[in-house]
């Protein structure tokens, strides 16, 4: 995706276009902090849709005391901070900053949470598991209870799909976890009670894609209640379709937002009769979908 922040008028362009927000993420490939305007368009969230949730994924870079007193005042409902070592000479190597740095800031940022009597955002951690470090997993779970976090954690492994492992240097190539050790980290937190309860807090009611993949869909759960929205003001049908003006369904804008939801509404229905739509290869969701389909026409049969 092109790096460049989105602007305000794209911002507020895209919250006047649609109504019933619960939830907004405000992210992309970077760092959200990074954009000046970031808090601006919280507070465009809070004047268009008072009542939506608002969260982010973060380096944890950025918590200076300044950013801190926006996020607590702009009532952000939750924080994850992204981190794959719990290890500071493992961790610069892999984001290429200082762990010191962000556990400094989370710090900061709980501390004066507290010193105001709040209660959000919850923050926690957002890992992506990688060969390298998936047996260190134990140390960020001992990271979390010193630092007192109270948002879970959440992990992913590092994206298979075409249009991000195309573009892996060797190196990440290597890091990309095989079947059998995705088997073997799956147990490993379905035995642990402890890790278990921290992805069950992950899973809280604040936590944006909890509630966009938790509703029940015979589709792809982003098509049934969730968009994603570019820099450019270009609407896809998930977070992980780049191809925006290939594979997108347009800009979006009040002109436009009837036939956004139609062309969202296209993908769901060609994806539920069987077929994948470009966008989509490789996605595990639409896979099983996919697959069910093709178990309910065997049935059929």
């Amino acid at each position: 995706m092109a790096q460049r922040h989105i602007t305000l008028d794209t911002f507020q362009q895209v919250l006047e276009s649609i109504y019933g927000l619960k939830h907004i993420s405000i992210q992309g490939e970077g760092e959200p902090l990074l954009n000046p305007q970031f808090f601006d368009m919280v507070k465009i969230v809070r004047l268009l849709h008072p009542d939506a949730s608002v969260s982010f994924i973060t380096n944890g870079s950025l918590f200076s005391a300044e950013n801190v007193d926006h996020i607590l005042s702009n009532r952000i409902a939750r924080i994850m901070v992204s981190i794959e070592s719990a290890d500071s000479a493992t961790f610069k190597e892999i984001r290429g900053g200082k762990l010191e740095k962000v556990t400094k800031g989370i710090r900061m940022l709980l501390k004066e949470r507290s010193r105001q009597g709040l209660t959000s955002p919850v923050v926690g951690f957002a890992v992506t598991i990688m060969k390298r470090t998936m047996n260190d997993f134990k140390d960020i779970v001992s990271l979390y209870h010193d630092l007192e976090l109270d948002g879970g954690i959440a992990c992913q492994y590092l994206q298979q799909m075409e249009i991000y492992s195309n573009i892996y240097d060797n190196d990440m190539k290597t890091q990309m976890l095989s079947s059998s050790e995705i088997s073997w980290f799956d147990e490993l937190r379905s035995n642990s009670p402890e890790i278990k309860q921290l992805s069950r807090l992950a899973d809280n009611d604040s936590n944006f894609y909890t509630n966009l993949l938790g509703s029940e869909s015979e589709g792809c759960p982003w098509l049934e209640n969730g968009l994603f929205v570019n820099t450019a003001g270009i609407a896809t049908g998930c977070c992980q379709i780049k191809e925006a003006e290939t594979r997108g369904f347009g800009i979006l804008t009040e002109f436009t937002s009837e036939v956004v939801a139609a062309k969202r509404s296209e993908m769901q229905t060609q994806l539920i009769s069987g077929l994948i739509p470009g966008g989509c290869a490789n996605c595990p969701i639409a896979i099983s979908v996919q697959d069910n389909f093709l178990l309910k026409q065997q049935s059929i049969v």
